[in-house]
Order: structure tokens, then C-alpha cells, then sequence
């Protein structure tokens, strides 16, 4: 490897390689950074109460925080997937047994390309443990901000609106805001409980900060799954209430391991606080998928060499293999430790060691062989 990187062979062949693979580098990278923000954008929406006039402004700003954490997911993909590519390429037009036969080995002519996965290892490294989770920590206030100004209810006969925490019905309603058959809905995680109103008649009016309701009469009620005996049922002659948008998203809530910045995990693991595993175990994870470009060079390298006569479909299916199984490895090692903690940290690090090594010792078989 030490040749690899400094080789005394200054020439346009290796810089002519480089340029090849970042063209499908960077054309992976686009697909992959835009499934992904399409995902992410459909969960987004798909959460409840966002569509009731949800603020574009906030929703394009959540989604542009996410991208450093979309990029630094995308970039080990796209690394192996254009190299793969450019390898079946090049082979395929010979060109990369012409540069053979001009005197270069294969090292030294994919030893920028080698150059390049040392760089985006570091890119992803930052990315992964500073620049994502502070990305991912802005992009969660934007979408908690998103749900606390949601200002655009538009109740219907027959449906259900959400505004803040509640799930308000009305069988029908009028022009002028007159509602009939209403049934209000407030649903519990904590204590798993349900709170419910029904009235057979009322007025709604949607105002700047919330919903206005004033209800004729009715029922209220309040059950408990856990507690199946304990139900409450009263009776009331009128009941009027505001229903603010801004509701419990808006309050303060704990940041999770994946919104924390390395240094935060580190401080978290050091102290012994009770996330210390948790904390220790995100710090080599990030680590681990900051490192797989480096050591994907090595595994795609001699996959590439193995399969050169395949064609790019083969090289694209490979390099899709390649990926999904170093991160589901990397995730299986990472719950691995998690269930016997005496495993940790060795078994995090696996996936480096199992693709990067046999990829490097075949990579020098190959070296030698010429």
C-alpha cells in the first residue's frame, strides 16, 4: 500500500482513470442523495397533521439540513457503485491493458482513485460527526416549528382533522362554521389512555393561533387501556375550548444519540451517564461507516478484477451487494454489542477488517502477479 501511495510514476494515465470514476462517482451520488430525499420528504408529509397547510418554507428548510447526513450516507454507495463502473468500463474498451502494457500496474493506475477514498473517508468522518447530526438536530426544529404553525384547517362533513394533539369529526358542517355530529379525539402515549368528546351540535372557527370550539352539549369521556376499569363518563350542558396549533412537538424534548455531535457522545460516554454505551457505540458506528470508502477501494478493486468480463450489469449488482451487506454487517455487529456489551468495541470494528483486508490481500496477489 505504501507503493500504492507514493509511486514514483507521474502521469496522465492515473489522473485519466480518476476522471473516468468520478463521472459515475458523481452521477451515483445524485441518484442516491435524491431517493433519499425523497424518502425523506414522504415521511415528512406523512406524519399526522402535517398536510393541514403545512409551511413550505420550513418544509424546504428541514429537508436542506438533512443533506449532510443524506451525503455522508450517499458517498461510500456512490464511491463503490462508480467504481465498479468505471472498472467495467475501462476494461471493456481494453483500456486498462493497454496502460498494462505501457508498463503500469493496476495500483498505479487506480492510485488517485485510492487517494480519493482516503479524502471522502475523512469527508464522511466530518460529515458523520458534526456536520450531520447538527444538520439532523435543525432539520427536526424545522419540522417541530412546521406542526406548531400549521394555520390552515379546513374542517369537512365526514372527515377527520388533526390540530395540535386532538382528532376532531364533524358528520357534517356549514358554510358558516355550524357543526354536526362532533366527536373530539385525544389519544395518550404515555399512559396509553383515551380522552374523547361527543355532541350533537356546535360552532368551530378557525382563528391566527388556533380553533375556536364551542360545543351545545354532550358526553365526555376518559379510558384507560391498561387500566380497562377505570372509565369516566360526564355530562355537560355547554363546553367551550381553544385548541392551540403549537402542541406537545413544540415542547422541549431529549436529543437523541443520532442529533448529537461526536464530542456530545464522547462527553456522554466519558461522564458514565446512562446512554454511556449507547454513546460509545454511535462513536464507532460513525466510525466504521466514515472508513467503508477506504475500505471498499480494496474489496471493489479485486471484486472489479474477478468479475471484469461481466458487463456493467454485473458490476452494478455487485456493487449494490458490496454495500448492503458492509452496512447491514455494520448494523448486526452494532446490535451485537448492544445485547452483550463485552463484545464491544471489537465486534464494531468487523466490518473494516472483514471487507478491507481480503480485499487488500487479494489486491497485493494481484500486484505481484503483474
Amino acid at each position: 500500500m505504501i507503493s500504492l501511495i507514493f509511486s514514483s510514476k507521474i502521469k496522465i494515465l492515473p489522473l485519466y482513470f480518476l476522471k473516468g470514476f468520478l463521472r459515475y462517482f458523481f452521477a451515483a451520488a445524485a441518484v442516491f442523495v435524491s431517493v433519499m430525499l425523497m424518502a425523506s420528504f414522504l415521511s415528512i408529509i406523512n406524519e399526522d397533521g402535517v398536510m393541514n397547510g403545512f409551511s413550505h418554507f420550513f418544509l424546504i428548510k428541514s429537508l436542506f439540513w438533512l443533506l449532510p447526513s443524506m451525503a455522508a450516507s450517499s458517498l461510500p454507495f456512490a464511491f463503490v457503485m462508480g467504481f465498479m463502473l468505471s472498472f467495467s468500463e475501462f476494461e471493456s474498451f481494453g483500456e486498462v491493458k493497454a496502460a498494462m502494457s505501457a508498463g503500469f500496474s493496476q495500483g498505479e493506475l487506480f492510485k488517485q482513485v485510492f487517494l480519493f477514498s482516503i479524502f471522502l473517508s475523512l469527508s464522511v468522518l466530518i460529515l458523520n460527526s458534526w456536520v450531520g447530526p447538527a444538520g439532523a438536530g435543525r432539520s427536526r426544529e424545522y419540522v417541530r416549528n412546521m406542526f406548531g404553525k400549521t394555520t390552515n384547517i379546513s374542517f369537512s362533513g365526514g372527515t377527520f382533522e388533526t390540530v395540535s394533539e386532538l382528532s376532531v369529526y364533524a358528520r357534517k358542517v356549514s358554510k358558516t362554521g355550524r357543526l354536526e355530529g362532533i366527536k373530539i379525539f385525544k389519544k395518550e402515549k404515555e399512559d396509553n389512555s383515551l380522552f374523547s368528546i361527543i355532541s350533537s351540535s356546535g360552532y368551530i372557527e378557525t382563528l391566527n393561533q388556533g380553533v375556536s370550539v364551542k360545543l351545545n352539549g354532550g358526553f365526555m369521556s376518559f379510558f384507560s387501556f391498561e387500566k380497562t376499569k377505570n372509565y369516566y363518563l360526564g355530562k355537560f350542558e355547554s363546553y367551550e375550548t381553544f385548541m392551540p396549533y403549537e402542541d406537545s412537538l413544540t415542547n422541549e424534548r431529549k436529543k437523541p444519540l443520532r442529533e448529537m455531535t461526536s464530542p456530545e457522545l464522547f462527553k456522554s460516554w466519558s461522564e458514565g451517564s446512562p446512554d454511556a454505551l449507547a454513546s460509545a457505540r454511535q462513536i464507532f458506528f460513525r466510525f466504521v461507516l466514515a472508513f467503508s470508502p477506504a475500505a471498499f477501494f480494496f474489496s471493489a478493486f479485486s471484486l472489479s478484477v474477478f468479475f471484469s468480463k461481466s458487463g456493467k450489469f454485473w458490476a452494478f449488482a455487485l456493487s449494490l451487494v458490496c454495500v448492503f451487506a458492509y452496512y447491514g454487517f455494520a448494523s448486526v455487529c452494532d446490535a451485537a454489542s448492544s445485547k452483550w456489551p463485552l463484545l464491544f468495541p471489537w465486534i464494531n470494528t468487523a466490518p473494516l477488517f472483514l471487507f478491507g483486508v481480503p480485499g487488500y490481500l487479494v489486491w497485493s496477489k494481484i500486484e505481484r502477479r503483474g
